[in-house]
């Protein structure tokens, strides 16, 4: 035996006796996680703990493009950690095993990542991949060319109508219209796409004003789901009704005479 041959035995067995191999290890996460413009949010990953050598270990967290390639944002290596691109100083582990915490939110970080855990030295390892959904409140409710909370002078009768516009809202916020906190029929709708991930919303509603309607409040909120969107944002104004005294049972035989006189 030649002294390359005996060589290359010797790096063979101490490789075979050397390198463990590869197991797979279980890697946990939530298949969704939400959360909104300008706030943090965890992303969860755990892991059965090897045995051995657990002080060993490289996170790597990646972000999954559409075309399914891999962006890396984040690699904690045994306790030094580093961000990257876009992540930069967002992004750090967040309590126990590989969780990440992501600060700072904008609606592009919307997406699926996938959370790569590797006990180099003990052979364990695996993934698991998540999505996260951003959403963001939207940022103003105005009822147009009238201020918060004025008064809007009317003729008891008349038709009135009032528009209201909600901006930069994702999802789309479906605007509802209350008098007096009773939900009125919803006007015609309608969606502005602000091409930046966001969308603002423009509600038209028209009813007849009765004296009866005289001090009420007529208010324009906001409606965002999930659950997460737990946040109205609204305007209003007050009726002052003036005129002839015509009231809900005025205008029933006012319609119910018109009808017979075209009969």
């Amino acid at each position: 035996m030649t002294k390359l041959t005996a060589l290359l035995v010797f790096l063979t067995a101490f490789t075979v006796f050397s390198i463990p191999n590869s197991v797979a290890l279980e890697v946990e996460t939530d298949p969704l996680h939400e959360g909104l413009v300008d706030e943090s949010v965890v992303l969860k990953c755990s892991y059965d703990e090897p045995a051995k050598f657990a002080d060993q270990y490289i996170y790597t967290w990646s972000y999954i493009t559409e075309g399914s390639d891999k962006i890396t944002i984040f690699i904690n290596n045994g306790g030094e950690e580093q961000s990257f691109g876009e992540y930069a100083g967002r992004v750090s582990t967040a309590g126990d095993y590989a969780s990440l915490q992501i600060d700072n939110l904008v609606i592009s970080d919307t997406g699926n990542y996938e959370c790569d855990v590797d006990f180099y030295v003990s052979g364990d390892q695996g993934v698991a991949t998540t999505r996260l959904q951003v959403y963001q409140i939207v940022e103003s409710v105005d009822i147009l060319d009238i201020e918060r909370g004025d008064y809007e002078f009317v003729q008891s009768g008349e038709m009135y109508t009032a528009i209201c516009e909600a901006e930069n809202g994702f999802p789309p916020a479906r605007l509802e219209w209350y008098k007096d906190d009773e939900l009125m029929s919803n006007g015609s709708e309608s969606i502005l796409d602000n091409m930046d991930g966001t969308y603002n919303t423009r509600s038209e509603v028209s009813f007849i004003t009765l004296f009866e309607h005289d001090g009420a409040v007529v208010k324009c909120q906001s409606n965002q789901e999930p659950a997460i969107m737990d946040a109205y944002i609204d305007d209003y104004f007050i009726l002052s009704v003036s005129g002839a005294g015509i009231t809900s049972f005025s205008v029933v035989i006012l319609l119910v005479s018109l009808l017979f006189s075209s009969l």
